[in-house]
Protein backbone atom coordinates (compact mmCIF):
# COMPACT_ATOMS: atom_id res chain seq x y z
CA UNK A 1 0.00 0.00 0.00
CA UNK A 2 1.54 3.03 -1.00
CA UNK A 3 1.21 5.93 1.97
CA UNK A 4 -0.27 9.25 0.74
CA UNK A 5 1.47 12.86 2.12
CA UNK A 6 -1.21 14.06 4.27
CA UNK A 7 0.31 17.67 3.81
CA UNK A 8 -1.52 18.11 0.62
CA UNK A 9 -4.73 17.23 1.93
CA UNK A 10 -7.24 20.39 2.46
CA UNK A 11 -7.60 21.47 6.15
CA UNK A 12 -10.58 19.74 6.67
CA UNK A 13 -9.39 16.79 5.69
CA UNK A 14 -6.23 16.87 8.08
CA UNK A 15 -8.57 17.31 11.31
CA UNK A 16 -10.48 14.80 10.14
CA UNK A 17 -7.72 12.36 9.74
CA UNK A 18 -5.72 13.29 13.00
CA UNK A 19 -9.20 12.77 15.02
CA UNK A 20 -9.82 9.88 13.63
CA UNK A 21 -6.34 8.33 14.29
CA UNK A 22 -6.58 9.83 17.84
CA UNK A 23 -9.31 7.61 18.58
CA UNK A 24 -8.29 4.73 17.09
CA UNK A 25 -5.29 4.59 19.47
CA UNK A 26 -6.45 6.63 22.60
CA UNK A 27 -9.54 5.07 22.70
CA UNK A 28 -10.14 1.86 20.80
CA UNK A 29 -6.80 1.07 22.34
CA UNK A 30 -5.06 0.33 18.12
CA UNK A 31 -1.83 0.18 17.83
CA UNK A 32 0.23 2.87 16.08
CA UNK A 33 1.45 0.75 13.14
CA UNK A 34 -2.01 -0.69 12.23
CA UNK A 35 -3.84 2.99 13.00
CA UNK A 36 -1.45 4.31 10.46
CA UNK A 37 -2.05 1.90 7.94
CA UNK A 38 -5.72 1.84 8.11
CA UNK A 39 -5.68 5.52 7.19
CA UNK A 40 -3.03 5.15 4.47
CA UNK A 41 -0.52 7.95 6.09
CA UNK A 42 3.11 7.21 7.81
CA UNK A 43 3.29 5.95 11.32
CA UNK A 44 5.81 9.08 11.92
CA UNK A 45 2.76 11.13 11.38
CA UNK A 46 0.38 9.30 13.64
CA UNK A 47 3.21 9.38 16.66
CA UNK A 48 3.48 13.24 15.86
CA UNK A 49 -0.25 13.43 16.53
CA UNK A 50 -0.64 12.08 19.60
CA UNK A 51 2.34 13.92 20.95
CA UNK A 52 0.68 16.90 20.14
CA UNK A 53 -1.84 15.58 21.42
CA UNK A 54 -1.07 14.35 24.56
CA UNK A 55 0.80 17.66 25.31
CA UNK A 56 -2.17 20.17 24.35
CA UNK A 57 -5.11 18.43 24.05
CA UNK A 58 -7.79 18.34 20.87
CA UNK A 59 -7.43 21.99 20.33
CA UNK A 60 -4.00 21.37 18.60
CA UNK A 61 -4.86 18.83 16.16
CA UNK A 62 -7.74 20.88 14.69
CA UNK A 63 -7.60 22.88 11.41
CA UNK A 64 -5.30 26.05 11.70
CA UNK A 65 -5.42 29.27 9.94
CA UNK A 66 -3.06 29.45 6.62
CA UNK A 67 -0.70 31.98 5.58
CA UNK A 68 -0.10 35.29 6.96
CA UNK A 69 -0.58 36.17 10.29
CA UNK A 70 -3.16 38.48 11.80
CA UNK A 71 -1.19 41.63 12.26
CA UNK A 72 1.43 41.14 9.28
CA UNK A 73 1.39 42.81 6.19
CA UNK A 74 4.14 42.05 3.16
CA UNK A 75 3.93 45.06 1.47
CA UNK A 76 5.95 48.84 2.58
CA UNK A 77 5.07 52.00 0.53
CA UNK A 78 8.36 54.06 -1.49
CA UNK A 79 8.38 56.24 1.38
CA UNK A 80 8.66 53.75 4.35
CA UNK A 81 10.82 51.41 2.17
CA UNK A 82 13.55 55.31 1.75
CA UNK A 83 13.28 56.00 5.79
CA UNK A 84 14.49 52.26 6.63
CA UNK A 85 17.02 52.37 4.09
CA UNK A 86 18.63 55.66 5.17
CA UNK A 87 18.09 54.22 9.16
CA UNK A 88 20.21 51.28 8.57
CA UNK A 89 22.80 53.44 5.91
CA UNK A 90 23.27 55.85 8.52
CA UNK A 91 22.94 54.80 11.94
CA UNK A 92 23.68 51.55 14.11
CA UNK A 93 20.95 49.99 16.08
CA UNK A 94 22.06 50.94 19.31
CA UNK A 95 22.38 54.18 18.60
CA UNK A 96 18.38 54.18 18.08
CA UNK A 97 17.80 52.37 21.66
CA UNK A 98 17.33 48.90 19.75
CA UNK A 99 18.52 46.05 21.77
CA UNK A 100 20.71 44.77 18.48
CA UNK A 101 24.30 45.99 18.11
CA UNK A 102 24.40 45.13 14.17
CA UNK A 103 21.53 45.15 11.59
CA UNK A 104 19.84 41.45 10.63
CA UNK A 105 16.77 40.42 9.52
CA UNK A 106 15.52 40.22 13.04
CA UNK A 107 17.05 43.88 13.94
CA UNK A 108 15.39 45.54 11.21
CA UNK A 109 11.87 43.65 11.16
CA UNK A 110 12.06 45.31 15.02
CA UNK A 111 13.13 48.55 13.22
CA UNK A 112 9.83 48.27 11.28
CA UNK A 113 7.26 47.58 13.81
CA UNK A 114 8.67 50.43 15.74
CA UNK A 115 8.43 52.84 12.95
CA UNK A 116 5.16 52.28 11.31
CA UNK A 117 3.34 49.54 13.62
CA UNK A 118 4.12 46.94 10.58
CA UNK A 119 4.93 43.69 11.18
CA UNK A 120 6.78 41.96 8.52
CA UNK A 121 8.00 37.78 8.45
CA UNK A 122 11.93 37.63 8.45
CA UNK A 123 11.83 36.07 5.28
CA UNK A 124 9.72 38.99 3.75
CA UNK A 125 12.30 41.73 5.40
CA UNK A 126 15.12 39.40 3.36
CA UNK A 127 13.69 40.07 0.53
CA UNK A 128 13.12 43.51 0.98
CA UNK A 129 17.31 44.08 2.01
CA UNK A 130 17.99 41.95 -1.48
CA UNK A 131 16.08 44.21 -3.38
CA UNK A 132 17.34 47.77 -1.64
CA UNK A 133 20.94 45.82 -2.87
CA UNK A 134 21.65 45.18 1.10
CA UNK A 135 23.65 41.72 1.70
CA UNK A 136 25.27 40.84 4.92
CA UNK A 137 29.01 41.90 5.35
CA UNK A 138 31.33 41.79 7.71
CA UNK A 139 31.76 45.26 9.23
CA UNK A 140 35.19 46.78 9.50
CA UNK A 141 36.84 47.42 12.83
CA UNK A 142 37.55 51.51 13.65
CA UNK A 143 38.64 52.31 17.33
CA UNK A 144 36.81 55.14 18.94
CA UNK A 145 39.82 56.22 20.61
CA UNK A 146 41.55 57.05 17.07
CA UNK A 147 42.15 60.93 16.38
CA UNK A 148 42.20 61.28 13.01
CA UNK A 149 43.12 64.71 12.89
CA UNK A 150 46.51 63.53 14.49
CA UNK A 151 47.25 61.15 12.16
CA UNK A 152 46.92 63.34 9.28
CA UNK A 153 48.92 66.04 10.57
CA UNK A 154 51.29 62.93 11.76
CA UNK A 155 51.30 61.46 8.06
CA UNK A 156 51.66 65.04 6.20
CA UNK A 157 54.03 67.33 8.79
CA UNK A 158 55.38 65.34 11.10
CA UNK A 159 56.95 62.16 9.63
CA UNK A 160 57.79 64.04 6.51
CA UNK A 161 60.15 66.85 8.67
CA UNK A 162 61.74 63.08 10.30
CA UNK A 163 62.63 62.12 6.64
CA UNK A 164 64.32 65.00 5.82
CA UNK A 165 66.40 64.99 8.50
CA UNK A 166 66.89 61.21 8.43
CA UNK A 167 68.16 62.05 4.52
CA UNK A 168 70.43 65.22 5.98
CA UNK A 169 72.22 63.28 8.58
CA UNK A 170 72.42 59.91 6.27
CA UNK A 171 70.66 57.89 9.15
CA UNK A 172 68.13 55.27 8.49
CA UNK A 173 64.21 55.11 9.50
CA UNK A 174 63.47 51.72 11.25
CA UNK A 175 60.29 51.01 12.07
CA UNK A 176 59.24 48.36 14.94
CA UNK A 177 56.26 46.71 15.95
CA UNK A 178 54.51 44.26 18.84
CA UNK A 179 52.75 41.39 18.87
CA UNK A 180 49.14 41.53 20.64
CA UNK A 181 45.66 39.85 21.57
CA UNK A 182 42.88 41.49 20.62
CA UNK A 183 39.70 41.35 22.89
CA UNK A 184 37.42 42.61 20.65
CA UNK A 185 36.91 39.70 18.12
CA UNK A 186 34.28 40.41 14.88
CA UNK A 187 32.43 37.43 13.64
CA UNK A 188 28.90 38.96 13.08
CA UNK A 189 27.42 40.15 9.82
CA UNK A 190 25.97 43.18 9.40
CA UNK A 191 23.08 44.32 6.61
CA UNK A 192 24.48 47.09 4.31
CA UNK A 193 24.56 48.50 0.74
CA UNK A 194 26.81 46.04 -1.54
CA UNK A 195 29.88 47.40 -1.91
CA UNK A 196 30.01 49.76 0.84
CA UNK A 197 31.53 47.89 3.60
CA UNK A 198 30.15 49.77 7.43
CA UNK A 199 32.55 50.42 9.84
CA UNK A 200 32.12 49.67 13.90
CA UNK A 201 33.48 51.76 16.61
CA UNK A 202 35.03 50.21 19.12
CA UNK A 203 38.21 50.31 22.18
CA UNK A 204 41.77 50.57 20.14
CA UNK A 205 43.29 49.18 23.30
CA UNK A 206 44.25 45.40 23.42
CA UNK A 207 43.80 43.38 26.50
CA UNK A 208 46.71 40.97 28.21
CA UNK A 209 45.05 37.48 28.36
CA UNK A 210 46.18 35.34 31.12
Amino acid sequence: MQLGDARKLSQETQEALRKRAIKLVEIDHRPVKETAFFLGIARGTVQKWLKVYRANGEAAIVKKQRGRRVGEQSILSTSQCKIIQRFITDRCPDQLKMPFALWTRKSVQHLIRHCFNIKLAQSTVGKYLRSWGYTAQKPLRRSYEQQPQRVEKWLKEEYPAIAIRAKVENAEIQWGDEAGVCSTCQVMRTYAPKGKTPAIRQPGKCRALC
